[in-house]
């Protein structure tokens, strides 16, 4: 979750001089400010700091996803048990409850997305209050346009495979959906006009990326995770997300052999055929696994934004095993707690996941942790008293995350300093580099790894010994018990 901390100082800087990112601090938020300005803004209006409203405003955000999921659902296909129970379903996705906690620039861009296919099919269905609902869909699109610079055209690509549906099953239908129009132009011009140089510079990287090496080199699922027991690790990660897949794809199969077995309503049928597109990117295939797809494109980001209708064919089989009709009554109730036991599996592991509860200490003991706990922020507020603007900090991947290395001399006078920082490259240099040496001792102990970008440092007696060493020749200006600050003269 290391973009959080980005965005609370980005946050922070607006809160304290009331102006948007300067482009020669930061180029890419500069245009799109909207979800700083909404933290900064919560922040001035409920007297929290600005992390404190990061968490709590935004998360409160995310939660009315749920209260439009329902409503988008329900006018489309006039079920309320099928769009109450998708509800359910999508609040208890991985994807949806790690979001709910990592609300950042996309997760909120996401909230205006569902805002906007609930009105784009009110204004395509509704006729009588049409006008009004223009005049709302607006400043939806301004949104959409402004708060991320990426998430719009993956939200344009999905709407425009959803019209293909659409297209497929009611095309007399299709020309309902012209307001969409206006959101393509918002968009062009915006970036035309306003964010151009922004453009041209995403467009070059992603052309760069597309080569031999990056459309085949795989990554590893669980590249953030390495633990001290891999084997036992990697066995326990996959039996358990393979089991959530599992039980998801079973009730999914289901719910769209209902759809398609009913044909009514259509938008069901629709819903059903757009979710068969999808699902490529919401569960594992050898998509996941090309990098350029899905970390240069970004298409990782489709499991959360296609979560809805994913929940729907869930919810839709779940329903039609229900309502299936036995003469046996025993069968039925057996029938019905097969279905309880197979849900509550899924709820449990979906709370429980690596990216949901990966710090915690009882079900993954052995993972990197994610977060920063209370230690690790009196520390870093320690460097911001104590050490000067520019100073040579040497630490783990976490850290490297948190320190500013932006030298914007708007920082000085808004009192926030910025730093340089290189990952320790391996621990035998970890003495070698001029600079303060930031080491997490609790972290090393208790979680068993420490992540330098691509290295990871597994615990043992013996190289927990090897760091002592060679740090207590150093001079210690700071101890925390969990962490340790040494001095490394030039």
């Amino acid at each position: 979750m290391t973009d959080t901390l980005d965005h609370i100082t980005w946050s922070n800087y607006i809160f304290l001089t009331g102006h948007i990112l300067p482009a020669d601090y930061n180029a890419l938020y500069a245009n799109f400010p909207l979800y700083h300005i909404l933290v900064a803004m919560s922040s001035h209006l409920t007297n929290l700091n600005v992390k404190m409203s990061l968490f709590f405003i935004m998360g409160l955000i995310f939660v009315g996803t749920i209260w439009f999921v329902y409503l988008f659902l329900f006018f489309t296909i006039k079920n309320k048990q099928i769009s109450l129970l998708s509800c359910l379903v999508y609040a208890n996705f991985t994807i949806v409850v790690f979001y709910g906690s990592y609300m950042i620039t996309r997760a909120l861009a996401f909230v205006g997305f569902i805002i906007m296919l609930y009105l784009v099919f009110k204004i395509s269905q509704e006729k009588r209050y049409r006008r009004h609902y223009i005049l709302l869909i607006i400043p939806v699109f301004v949104f959409l346009v402004t708060v991320h610079p990426v998430s719009l055209p993956q939200f344009l690509l999905i709407m425009a495979v959803m019209l293909a549906c659409v297209y497929l099953f009611c095309q007399d239908r299709i020309n309902d959906f012209s307001i969409l129009a206006v959101l393509v132009i918002i968009f062009i011009a915006y970036w035309m006009y306003v964010s151009l140089d922004l453009a041209s510079a995403l467009t070059d990287e992603r052309l760069r990326s597309i080569t031999v090496e990056g459309i085949f080199n795989a990554k590893d699922p669980t590249y953030a995770l390495m633990t001290k027991k891999e084997g036992i690790a990697e066995i326990v990660y996959y039996i358990t997300h393979n089991i959530q897949i599992g039980i998801f794809m079973l009730f999914g199969l289901f719910g769209l052999g209902y759809a398609f077995y009913r044909k009514k309503p259509v938008f069901a049928v629709i819903f059903a055929v757009f979710s068969i597109c999808m699902i490529p990117f919401f569960v594992p295939t050898p998509l996941n696994s090309i990098y350029l797809i899905d970390q240069i494109l970004g298409f990782y980001r489709f499991s959360l934004y296609i979560a809805p209708f994913m929940a729907l064919i869930m919810a839709a089989g779940i329903l039609f095993l229900l309502q299936i009709r036995m003469k046996n009554e025993r069968s039925r109730y057996i029938l019905w707690l097969a279905i309880f036991c197979f849900f509550a599996v899924f709820s449990v592991l979906s709370l429980t996941s690596v990216s949901v509860a990966g710090d915690s200490q009882d079900l993954w003991p052995n993972y990197s942790s994610t977060y920063f706990n209370n230690e690790d922020l009196q520390s870093f507020s320690f460097f911001e008293i104590a050490l000067q603007n520019g100073d040579m900090i040497i630490s783990d991947f976490f850290v490297d995350s948190y320190l500013r290395t932006e030298n914007y001399p708007g920082l000085n006078k808004i009192d926030l300093k910025y730093f340089h920082h290189i990952l320790i490259p391996s621990p035998n240099q970890i003495d070698q580099i001029p600079g303060y040496i930031f080491y997490r001792k609790g972290e090393f102990y208790h979680k068993g790894v420490l992540s330098f970008g691509q290295i990871y440092f597994i615990f043992s007696p013996g190289n927990a010994q090897l760091i002592e060493f060679k740090l207590n020749s150093q001079e210690k200006i700071y101890s925390s018990g969990s962490n340790e600050l040494f001095l490394k003269s030039s």
